[in-house]
């Protein structure tokens, strides 16, 4: 039985919705890059999508990833068509990926219960890490299974494979699925302290990359099963055709030389979709422009898909950690549907290294599926095959 995507809901550094995130795409040059300095962190609004998201907080003092994620769910169930009838009658599941969306070292929280000064342990529930699938399950009244994903930058990527697999498994009717991620203070300086962050754009490939530029969003999937999109006549937008994941065991921040854990992840993905590495027409990479990634990722891909385009996002959204999967599985269904490839922002000279040059200018291209790699602190690496709707029906 097939799993269907059949509505989807973004908020980036793309645009507030998935229609601005197409327009961005289509559109955008060099102007589009994405940067971040510290001061950044000091603003209220976001400092990626120039929004002030405090007039779109739901009743309950809800901190920021949740109010992403209610917002991004809320455009996804509507694509979809999902009714309060709906919602009584069908099993809906939330599987979200995060790296650190909530949690009690959040600012400033967590720096009033070190300190002491906390004068309200109100809030507090909505500092744990499950805090997004439990704001979501309460705010939408569903009554499914739950489930948060703490994979590093896999987990986007990992939350809609295992909804795909919820799916087949008959847990639930319906998934809601993806992932986020907002920019505090900890999360920066965790990077700088790295030496991991650029000082100014995102080069993804490129021979003078210089690190990764964070980005903040969420993004979100409605996943149903074949039976059930009939039985509500849905529009499927696109099939998740296979998942896979596969860890390296090498090193906690970088990936291993010869891409075990991401062919191992891709290996699994390709068995699930019956597709070989030539029949891939589509590729979606990682691409977070760090030096160790990016010479692994690029010389693997270089390998196996140089026969299709190649491109990379994180120059447009920043690296959205927990998100970024789920979001680069949303562009993906964007290029299937309106048969395009995007720009590699920030990407300019080949690295003799790697050997790859990524798509550099937008351009038609007809695709009947795509693959979206993600690879993660820890060794993590997951893959994801998404078909054109018109390949599946």
């Amino acid at each position: 039985m097939k799993q269907f995507i059949t509505g989807l809901g973004q908020i980036s550094h793309l645009g507030q919705n998935v229609k601005m995130a197409l327009e961005t795409l289509r559109t955008s040059g060099p102007d589009k890059l994405l940067s971040l300095s510290p001061e950044h962190l000091e603003s209220e609004a976001s400092p990626d999508m120039e929004m002030d998201l405090s007039q779109d907080l739901p009743k309950g003092d809800h901190i920021r990833a949740n109010i992403l994620s209610i917002l991004a769910i809320e455009e996804a169930i509507a694509q979809a068509g999902l009714t309060s009838e709906d919602i009584s009658k069908y099993r809906i599941g939330v599987c979200v990926g995060s790296t650190s969306a909530c949690t009690i070292s959040y600012p400033p929280f967590g720096f009033a219960l070190h300190r002491g000064t906390l004068e309200d342990t109100t809030p507090f529930k909505n500092y744990f890490f499950n805090s997004p699938c439990n704001t979501i399950m309460d705010h939408f009244k569903f009554k499914g299974p739950s489930l948060m994903i703490n994979n590093a930058c896999t987990s986007g990527t990992d939350a809609i494979g295992l909804g795909k697999l919820w799916l087949a498994q008959g847990k639930c009717d319906i998934v809601i699925a993806g992932g986020v991620d907002c920019i505090f203070e900890n999360i920066y300086f965790g990077f700088r302290s790295l030496k991991l962050t650029a000082p100014k754009h995102t080069k993804p490939f490129d021979q003078s990359r210089e690190g990764l530029v964070l980005g903040e969003g969420a993004g979100y999937v409605v996943l149903e099963n074949e039976v059930i999109a009939a039985e509500r006549k849905s529009k499927p937008l696109a099939i998740v055709a296979g998942y896979g994941l596969g860890t390296d065991s090498h090193h906690p921040t970088t990936p291993h030389p010869e891409a075990r854990g991401l062919n191992i992840a891709i290996n699994h993905a390709l068995k699930m979709s019956s597709l070989t590495h030539s029949d891939i027409e589509l590729v979606n990479a990682h691409a977070t422009g760090t030096e160790a990634n990016d010479l692994v990722e690029g010389r693997f891909l270089k390998k196996h898909f140089d026969h299709c385009p190649i491109f990379a996002t994180k120059g447009y959204t920043g690296h959205t950690l927990g998100a970024a999967g789920a979001i680069e599985v949303i562009i993906g269904v964007l290029c299937l549907r309106e048969e395009f490839v995007p720009s590699s922002l920030g990407h300019e000279n080949c690295d003799p290294e790697i050997g790859l040059s990524p798509n550099l200018e937008f351009k038609n291209h007809q695709a009947r599926n795509f693959l979206s790699t993600s690879l993660g602190f820890g060794g993590s690496n997951a893959a994801i095959i998404i078909e054109n709707i018109e390949e599946c029906v």
